[in-house]
């Protein structure tokens, strides 16, 4: 599709602009503007085109997914998801998945088809012409024209409508929209298949393989991670995150790593010694602190020159030396004083 989508940061809308033809330096601003996907109450943290379903799939800090008509460049669906903002997304086409990373170090994987609702809560196919996975004995061809014999026998058998009035049909009012946190009516909610766990800070990037059937990603805690994805052969149930708690009955406390797969338990991630550091915000504090002591004695140390130039300059006169001579024995005696003082505490 030659179109782009951008998002600026904190506006709610994501504007469409068309990316064909040559660069013309005389044309007007806005001209490539195709128009703009309106419909968020909060900024706009993620926009990706889906190529094998044609539309456009966005996500906002009011803690919804968009689906859009790139044609009518209208809502299609709109998903309330639970966590927190979004920091990164990617769109799995040989698993039909959404991939998003939020503020609390998780990758989610969501259905799509379950997204557009061709899929119910289940995971199993909604009948609007789409075949699941398991097969029935007839082809699609033979449900289709079962269902079209169903429907003709129906209307055959419904009462005939008066001369020059046309037969109505009843249909069912849409479910309304329910609102979410943020003022947004949304129509469901988006339902995660897959969590994936163990960035220690946030993710700003996730790219997809689909030859090698792996998802990697990036975090700013300077690691890279790769996991399953559902379509590949390696996982089985030895290789999915364990979420069995700590403590339980036959499991060590210290072996439970919860979101590590079995490949990642016995191949541990050495971390080599030219990047290996201490806690990332650990080291941060005691950079602050050597910053503030260093701050500390050179503003001693600046006080200390300063007191010391301003006596040079007194003792340069006479009425100065003079009070420099009186203030040094008012001091001289309150120095005697002073251990008289700590004797009788």
């Amino acid at each position: 599709r030659e179109e782009i989508a951008t998002a600026a940061q904190g506006e709610d809308r994501v504007k469409i602009w068309r990316a064909s033809g040559s660069y013309d330096p005389d044309e007007e601003e806005g001209a490539r503007l195709v128009g703009e996907l309106t419909g968020h109450v909060e900024a706009v943290t993620a926009v990706k085109w889906c190529e094998w379903r044609e539309l456009w799939v966005t996500a906002s800090n009011d803690r919804t997914f968009r689906l859009w008509c790139p044609r009518a460049l209208e809502t299609t669906r709109c998903l309330k998801f639970r966590g927190d903002s979004i920091t990164a997304m990617a769109l799995d086409a040989s698993n039909g998945k959404v991939l998003a990373a939020m503020t609390d170090r998780k990758v989610r994987v969501f259905d799509l088809a379950r997204m557009e609702g061709r899929k119910d809560k289940h995971g199993n196919w909604i009948d609007d012409g789409v075949k699941g996975d398991e097969e029935s004995d007839g082809g699609e061809g033979d449900q289709i024209a079962e269902g079209e014999k169903k429907a003709t026998e129906a209307e055959e058998d419904a009462p005939a409508a008066p001369e020059g009035k046309e037969q109505s049909k009843v249909e069912e009012p849409p479910a309304p929209r329910v609102p979410n946190f943020a003022g947004a009516h949304v129509d469901d909610d988006a339902e995660a298949d897959h969590i994936f766990c163990g960035h220690v800070d946030l993710i700003r990037a996730i790219v997809c393989a689909p030859g090698k059937g792996q998802y990697m990603t990036a975090g700013c805690d300077g690691d890279v991670r790769v996991w399953l994805a559902p379509n590949n052969p390696n996982r089985t149930s030895s290789t999915v995150p364990n979420f069995v708690q700590p403590g339980s009955e036959g499991v060590d406390e210290d072996s439970t790593d919860r979101g590590v797969g079995e490949f990642e338990r016995k191949n541990p991630l050495v971390v080599p010694r030219s990047i290996r550091a201490p806690d990332p915000a650990a080291k941060m504090i005691a950079r602050q602190l050597e910053e503030r002591e260093r701050m500390d004695a050179e503003e001693a140390e600046r006080l200390a020159r300063a007191k010391e130039e301003r006596r040079e300059r007194e003792m340069s006169t006479r009425v100065g030396r003079m009070l420099c001579g009186l203030r040094d024995e008012l001091m001289g005696r309150g120095g005697e004083a002073e251990p008289a003082k700590e004797k009788v505490r």
